[in-house]
């Protein structure tokens, strides 16, 4: 017995003016992402991943990030941005160095999610992604609060490079052939710490987490980025916030121990303003300090943050990152990894850790 042309062909509609069922349900915008997923290059997907990582990273840093310097990442931004995916942001008054950086659109958060078999909210959650908002401008969302303050972001996010050639540095010096150091790095949009104090619900906000894990042991860290835009009174509240999260508790889902709070200043006033508020919430809250270490921008770029540029209040006890370190600096960075890099720092550490704690 003959069957009707519409039972035929699965694609079709059982009648004209029914809605395609479940095996008649007509191509979407996701088959259309799949297509366009198909055609990119085989390297595309990781400059994706990267750039919803960590945004408003310019081309140059992309290729320290993806290990690839020799490379020339230029025109597959280009034309990943031609496509839809990412977006370039041209150069504004307040960006530094003056180089176009790139993000997320929320058609590349979408394809990604969709290689990955999620939602792209869900994704997003569950991989620390930042996309440009769902709207026909692409304006609003965490990405604008992130633009608005491009100088600090960017600042971050030189930081951020400066960790990862450290790393590498570390991992072929004398001292540390075999003992890779790997970092897990997850900005402020992804890193937020909701918890309960006070009688109140309130939301810690880092600059990013850090999770370093050198010769086996690992240790995480909240890093903080202060460039000195507002009175030093002020950081008594940011202080205040850590300390009232580490009485909560709610830091055991991060980390077996607290997290070290690390803070790049802006100069050595700031520095010890740093190290003085923190000495007098502590006293406030009648605790103990929290285990911070600080250090400036001017060292930070000079030795990098695996360097001896870390200084901390004569009560703290040393702790992994500052063993390490003293580590390095005992048996000194390779000949190769001599002179600038990306990031600005250099390769030779300059003074020992003990002459800067305390100070």
């Amino acid at each position: 017995m003959g069957r009707s042309p519409a039972a035929a062909i699965p694609d079709a509609p059982a009648r004209r003016g029914q809605p395609p069922g479940r095996r008649g349900r007509l191509p979407g915008p996701g088959a259309a992402l799949t297509l366009l997923g198909l055609a990119l290059p085989p390297n595309a997907g990781a400059v994706l991943r990267l750039v919803a990582r960590a945004p408003f990273l310019d081309a140059a840093q992309i290729a320290v990030l993806l290990d690839d310097e020799g490379h020339s990442w230029a025109p597959l931004l280009r034309d990943l941005c031609a496509r839809g995916l990412c977006r370039r942001l041209p150069v504004g008054p307040l960006l530094v160095p003056a180089r176009d950086v790139f993000v997320l659109t929320w058609p590349g958060l979408r394809l990604l999610a969709l290689q990955a078999g999620a939602a792209p909210r869900a994704h997003r959650r569950a991989t620390g992604a930042l996309a440009l908002p769902r709207r026909p401008d692409g304006t609003g969302g965490r990405m604008a609060g992130l633009a608005r303050l491009s100088a600090h972001t960017r600042l971050i996010q030189e930081i951020h490079v400066s960790w990862v050639q450290d790393g590498r540095r570390a991992a072929t010096n004398a001292g540390g052939a075999g003992r890779p150091v790997e970092l897990v790095w997850r900005g402020e949009w992804a890193c937020a710490q909701r918890f309960w104090g006070d009688g109140v619900w309130r939301t810690l906000y880092p600059d990013a987490l850090v999770r370093l894990t050198w010769a086996g042991e690992a240790d995480t860290f909240f890093l903080e980025v202060d460039r000195g835009t507002y009175a030093a009174r002020l950081l008594a509240p940011k202080l205040a916030a850590y300390q009232a999260y580490r009485a909560s508790g709610a830091w055991r889902a991060v980390a077996p121990a607290f997290p070290t709070v690390l803070v790049v200043t802006s100069g050595e006033g700031r520095l010890r303003a740093l190290l003085d508020h923190a000495t007098r919430v502590a006293d406030a809250a009648l605790t103990t300090p929290l285990p911070l270490l600080v250090a400036t921008l001017e060292d930070a770029r000079a030795h990098g943050p695996l360097g001896p540029i870390w200084r901390a209040a004569p009560s703290m006890p040393p702790g992994l990152l500052q063993e390490q370190v003293r580590l390095l600096s005992d048996r000194g960075p390779p000949a190769a990894a001599q002179g600038p890099v990306v990031g600005g720092s250099a390769g030779a550490p300059g003074r020992g850790t003990e002459e800067k704690t305390g100070q």
